[in-house]
């Protein structure tokens, strides 16, 4: 079939009316442009009943999407699988990036970046991150791009959040194009009161997802109790943020005047959450952190809040915004708003938090952490529960923290020995990495 190509190179296309997108992709084979030139029809050909076309578009992506995947098991022609990524804010992209990087170094991918940004009130993008890592994106904020131009096999989201993408970028919009494919963007786990259940395991985006790669084989019938996801389209393969911490080697992420001030001291990251009636205890222990700091000049602290938990004591006259971020200013203490958490777990000798992601990212550092739990709070899931009180110093009360905190600073860590495997149920590879690479070989396995 290839012996066909010189010739339709000699007539360049022209007298097809249909754009298949070789400029983004030159065909790789007769049958990689045959099925091109079918695909575009199905979206550029005139019609009069939009509703109809769009519904022929719906029918038309599993049709395309098994003809390509017969076509390379039987190999009768070399068609790249073809993956977009979208990318919306710099937290999100880290639990997408190394299964980039690991599509990038595979010639059977051909991966796509389209920079859509991220809207929840203020406008949030990956645009600064991408260039920084020498990343190529095509610009699906500034333009309305194409998808169709591009004939993805799969569409890749970290973001269950319809509302937050621009409306082309929706579960309803990117399904007429491609399947698509979810990563969660954090260790996935919900609370016990089941606050958090829909927008965990059950929103239109993992409803809809053809494949949704999760931390933790515990989380499988969460998305088929709550999402009603079939278990055959949840796979565990662990979570690509974790390979972030053994590829990571950043040395300037963490500012010198950090390091320098903390030098020869203990060392703690205190992260609360957000929502104040749920998971979060900052008004509840902050005040008494800040006074252990205080009293114990061997020890210097960092504060990394969740993003959203300013906007929240804001927007509740709870606390303003001066008063938030001059609450843990001055000596020993220190306020960080970057993205690179790795080295920040590095530079770390524990961690402070509530519930949070943060209970399963920094796992890797094999240091301990005390998990702030509010028995008049939301709790953990079934899927987490018992992983986290077995691995973390579980405090309760002010009491509780000054203990935990003694014990720790002077170097009695009761839980090194057993909190490991534990933390390896929260996510597979959890002290090797490799998620990234596993999920690549997963949809090389299924689509080629």
């Amino acid at each position: 079939m290839n012996r066909l190509m010189p010739l339709l190179k000699k007539v360049k296309y022209k007298y097809f009316k249909y754009d298949i997108g070789q400029n983004y992709d030159p065909p790789s084979s007769f049958a990689d442009l045959l099925v091109r030139f079918l695909y575009a029809y199905q979206y550029q050909r005139r019609s009069f009943d939009l509703r109809k076309k769009i519904i022929r578009q719906y029918r038309s992506v599993s049709i395309f999407f098994h003809l390509r995947r017969m076509i390379r098991k039987l190999k009768l022609g070399e068609i790249p699988i073809r993956i977009v990524f979208l990318a919306q804010d710099s937290l999100a992209w880290l639990f997408m990036d190394t299964l980039y990087r690991a599509c990038v170094s595979d010639p059977l991918f051909k991966a796509y970046v389209i920079n859509i940004g991220f809207f929840w009130g203020v406008q949030e993008e990956c645009t600064a991150y991408l260039v920084k890592n020498n990343i190529p994106y095509l610009d699906g904020h500034n333009n309305q791009f194409r998808l169709d131009l591009l004939n993805p096999d799969i569409i890749v989201t970290s973001s269950p959040y319809d509302d937050f993408r621009p409306y082309p970028f929706r579960v309803a919009n990117l399904l007429r194009y491609a399947k698509l494919v979810y990563i969660p963007y954090g260790i996935t786990f919900s609370d016990g009161a089941g606050n958090y259940n829909k927008p965990v395991f059950g929103l239109d985006t993992q409803k809809n997802a053809w494949r949704i790669f999760t931390s933790s084989k515990k989380t499988v019938g969460s998305f088929r109790k709550y999402g009603g996801v079939p278990s055959r389209r949840v796979v565990s393969l662990g979570t690509p943020v974790i390979d972030q911490y053994y590829s990571s080697s950043s040395s300037d992420a963490l500012p010198e005047a950090i390091r320098s001030a903390s030098a020869e001291k203990f060392k703690i990251i205190y992260s609360p959450h957000w929502t104040v009636d749920g998971w979060s205890t900052f008004l509840r222990y902050a005040n008494h952190i800040r006074r252990l700091i205080d009293e114990n000049e061997d020890c210097f602290l960092v504060f990394r809040p969740h993003w959203k938990l300013v906007v929240t004591l804001n927007d509740l006259n709870l606390m303003s915004e001066d008063a938030f971020y001059s609450f843990f200013a001055g000596d020993r203490c220190s306020l960080y708003e970057g993205t690179d958490y790795n080295e920040l777990f590095r530079w770390s000798d524990v961690l402070i938090s509530d519930a949070s992601s943060f209970l399963g990212q920094y796992a890797p550092t094999r240091k301990p952490i005390i998990y702030l739990h509010r028995e008049d709070g939301w709790g953990l899931d079934d899927s987490i529960r018992e992983d986290i009180f077995n691995s973390c110093y579980v405090a309760r009360s002010e009491d509780e923290i000054t203990a935990i905190f003694q014990q720790l600073k002077n170097g009695m860590d009761s839980l090194k020995s057993t909190r490991e495997r534990y933390q390896e149920n929260i996510s597979v590879g959890m002290f090797t990495g490799g998620a990234g690479k596993r999920i690549a070989a997963y949809l090389r396995d299924k689509l080629a």
